[in-house]
């Protein structure tokens, strides 16, 4: 009687995800507003996000009601919904932020620490992970324009927290 092989041959190709079931939860993963009120939410969850020509129109939408703006960063144009200003601004010291929309005073965190730059990566780094799907630290770096080293510091937490986990998703890649 032959046994059907329900088990790799190697102990390596356990862990390993499938490529065709990383592009489909990538897909459905991704961030796909259908108005505006979507892109800001998205921008909510993402902290920043690079311009997408698609979305423009919701985007500049959201700028006219100072709902949204565009930071100028060493890493190139970022969108930010007004509510996350505080993350960007720890995210990217002196950026210029255009229009420069703040949340009045008495919205704001009242009683919380100010957000500094390990949070706001932490909430970038959480953020993309949860609309990318599986990804590489430097594919998330990319994204947030922060450097891959502090977003590793990122995820580390966010494994600590059960939120992300690590592992191989192509040969050499973690």
């Amino acid at each position: 009687m032959a046994l059907r092989r329900g088990l790799p041959d190697s102990a390596r190709e356990l862990g390993r995800l499938d490529p065709d079931a990383i592009a489909r939860v990538r897909d459905e993963a991704r961030p796909d507003p259908r108005d505006a009120e979507e892109l800001h939410d998205a921008l909510l969850e993402l902290i920043v996000l690079r311009p997408d020509a698609t979305w423009s129109g919701w985007f500049d939408e959201l700028c006219r009601a100072g709902r949204a703006a565009i930071a100028d960063t060493v890493a190139g144009a970022l969108w930010l919904a007004t509510e996350r200003r505080e993350h960007v601004d720890a995210l990217f010291p002196g950026a210029p932020v255009e229009p420069d929309v703040r949340l009045p005073a008495s919205s704001r965190s009242a009683g919380r620490p100010e957000i500094d730059e390990e949070a706001a990566t932490v909430a970038a780094t959480r953020g993309h992970l949860a609309t990318m799907g599986p990804a590489t630290a430097a594919d998330l770096a990319l994204r947030i324009g922060r450097p891959v080293r502090a977003v590793e510091q990122a995820l580390a937490k966010l494994e600590a927290e059960g939120f992300a986990l690590r592992g191989p998703l192509r040969s050499g890649a973690r």
